[in-house]
């Protein structure tokens, strides 16, 4: 399992990145900033697995003690990977949160679960700011946004783009409309322009005391009657364990297993016009230099592997579809986290 301690986590090089299967995904650095462009909670593919837009950049969340005061979190004092999900803790104030995020296979969908592991109750309070552009733009101008307040959160729309955005099993959304201007530190390194505004409807207080979770999601469509966080957790855990059950007996050592579910994350759809209409798909492999951990991930090259429906190859055989070893090997390197 890789594991970060409070040291390491204020890396700002160290990064994480999840992905939905389509193109879309989450990434940031461990730390806490978002120091790139591509970084944010909701990179969603609308044509998978390209045409990827920002929407929620990030969540400024602080915790509220019994005097009202807000400590916000800042750099985690521990990160690991339960398998490919990323998971924080702070300690503060005698207390200890944890942070897990995922997304959900097939759709636009991230989640972003706060559990209280001990200390007092207390409140959370999460202010989200969306940014409703192309991947690979700054928003240059701040624009009108178009804001409907939920029982739970908000829809916003903004640039032809639209945000839903709740909290379970609770929220009150307290409208306070506001812009931001974020600077981009890894952009300034490449020499590139590294600020743009982002757009803030308001916050979520939400009570949050051990044994009862509290969860903020956000995609391109409102959560269907029924979603839990749970099931939600299930399957995304489950996806991981396909993955892993796939591996020969040979390739199981740990590095080995931590390896393939990385590659499992540059796996996507990708779906024509044709076969929109006639409900067929492909599977692609897609690389690019998003990291997992730092230098684990893939990096740029042009190589593209396609499999059908059925997760078969060109040529004779039909492969595990979730065994990522039976695809033809890209030109890529993924390298030991020291």
């Amino acid at each position: 399992m890789i594991r970060l301690d409070a040291e390491e986590c204020g890396d700002l090089t160290r990064e994480w990145l999840v992905t939905n299967g389509l193109g879309g995904y989450a990434s940031g650095t461990v730390a806490g900033p978002n120091t790139r462009r591509y970084h944010g909670l909701l990179m969603a593919a609308l044509r998978p697995p390209v045409q990827r837009v920002l929407l929620l950049a990030e969540l400024h969340t602080s915790l509220l003690g019994s005097d009202g005061e807000a400590e916000p979190l800042s750099t985690p004092s521990e990160m690991w990977l339960d398998g490919m999900l990323p998971a924080f803790r702070w300690t503060m104030e005698g207390r200890v949160l944890e942070r897990r995020i995922w997304m959900e296979q097939g759709r636009n969908r991230t989640v972003i679960s706060y559990r209280l592991l001990a200390g007092a109750p207390a409140n959370l309070r999460v202010e989200p700011f969306f940014a409703h552009r192309p991947a690979d733009l700054h928003r240059s101008e701040r624009g009108t946004p178009d804001v409907h307040r939920m029982a739970r959160g908000w829809q916003v729309s903004l640039g032809g783009l639209t945000t839903y955005l709740e909290a379970r099993p609770s929220g009150s959304p307290i409208d306070s409309p506001s812009w931001i201007r974020v600077e981009h530190r890894a952009e300034r390194e490449r020499v590139l322009d590294d600020e743009e505004d982002l757009f803030g409807p308001g916050r979520l207080e939400l009570p949050i005391q051990p044994g009862s979770p509290v969860t903020i999601v956000a995609g391109t469509d409102p959560l269907p009657d029924g979603w839990s966080a749970a099931n939600s957790l299930f399957a995304a855990r489950r996806f991981d364990r396909q993955i892993l059950e796939a591996l020969s007996d040979g390739n199981r050592d740990a590095m080995t297993r931590q390896l393939a579910l990385a590659a499992s994350q540059f796996r996507v759809i990708r779906v024509s016009q044709h076969e929109r209409a006639t409900g067929g798909e492909r599977r692609t492999i897609i690389a690019g230099g998003l990291p997992v951990v730092r230098r684990l991930g893939a990096r740029h090259h042009d190589r593209v592997a396609r499999v059908d429906a059925g997760g078969r190859l060109p040529g004779p055989g039909a492969p595990n579809p979730y065994d990522l070893c039976q695809l033809p090997r890209p030109r890529h390197a993924a390298e030991r986290v020291s």
